[in-house]
């Protein structure tokens, strides 16, 4: 027998129908929505909470629950919101990271385990661009293409190479850019990349991550794909075309097939996951060849990628 929540059907309620009015009236800039709290950033720039409270996560100051909206602080310079579990992350105007809710697992970045009731600045940075809050960690985004991530990493889920107790301050993952967009699930991270590759990390019980198993790590999906161009040189009458064979190799090392316009020459490039180019050459045109510098890399995961002028494909391929 499912037994309910005291004072749950009530505030479930007024958690929807609050949310929906607020859409409803066109005032939502940017707006998002947990388990049991939700915020939203109006157009004129002001912050507004509702929902569970238990922990501040609603950032008013106090650890009660609201049914309706409540204005966080009295600023108009938010620009987005993201909200965990039982914690809330949004960035201003001004490029600077804001947290506040449950702490636990370091989840607000604040360099401690303890709580807040109200926005706390992050750092002292002004080049946030995107947030994104999961169950007890949080992902972020610079305007340098760089990725963050810091609280909880049970499972791995931020991609430092390892599965610990976390940490309460934000850390790059890997050391290159070139990040586009980042989403945190629950105990999960999905990443996309400005070549068009997506990334996945952290807990995989339900298959979450589009890979046979969890990953610590950023993991390149789509395995043996070639992903779509993304953009075309101007006066190009064909698209460029990758294809490897076996995607998952050992010490002979895979064969690939280049299709490619006369526009000029490619370069081929083998990538790890950290963005390090590992190995590189040039090719006059379409070619079909074998590559066996590739197995002098060590075991783990690539992403091949060709490239001719602005267009580009990646393959990706395994070392075993």
């Amino acid at each position: 027998m499912r037994v309910p929540l005291p004072g749950w059907p009530a505030l479930l309620r007024g958690l929807l129908i609050s949310c929906f009015l607020v859409l409803l009236a066109g005032q939502a800039h940017a707006q998002a929505m947990a388990t049991s709290h939700s915020a939203v950033v109006k157009a004129d720039g002001t912050l507004w909470a509702w929902g569970r409270n238990q922990y501040g996560q609603l950032g008013d100051g106090t650890v009660g629950d609201k049914v309706t909206p409540v204005q966080v602080g009295t600023g108009r310079a938010w620009r987005s919101v993201a909200v965990g579990s039982y914690h809330t992350v949004a960035l201003r105007q001004d490029g600077t990271l804001w947290t506040w809710g449950h702490n636990r697992f370091g989840q607000l970045g604040n360099g401690t385990s303890l709580g807040q009731t109200t926005p706390q600045q992050i750092g002292t940075a002004t080049t946030w661009l995107k947030v994104s809050a999961g169950g007890t960690h949080t992902v972020a985004l610079k305007s340098d293409g760089t990725l963050w991530t810091w609280g909880y990493n049970g499972l791995g889920q931020l991609g430092d190479g390892a599965a610990s107790s976390g940490r309460d301050t934000p850390a790059q993952v890997g050391t290159s850019a070139g990040w586009q967009s980042v989403s945190a699930g629950w105990n999960s991270t999905l990443a996309l990349r400005t070549d068009g590759t997506l990334w996945a990390w952290g807990d995989n019980q339900y298959g979450q991550l589009g890979a046979p198993k969890f990953s610590v790590e950023p993991l390149l999906l789509f395995a043996g794909m070639a992903l779509p161009v993304r953009a075309a040189a101007p006066g190009a009458a064909a698209g460029l075309q990758l294809t490897a064979w076996p995607t998952r190799f050992g010490a002979a090392g895979p064969r690939l097939r280049v299709t490619a316009p006369p526009a000029g020459p490619l370069t081929l490039s083998v990538v790890d996951a950290t963005g390090r180019v590992r190995l590189q050459r040039q090719l006059p045109g379409s070619a079909e060849l074998g590559w066996s510098a590739a197995a002098a890399l060590p075991a783990g995961v690539y992403l091949l990628r060709v490239q001719q002028g602005r267009q580009r494909a990646s393959v990706r391929l395994v070392r075993e």
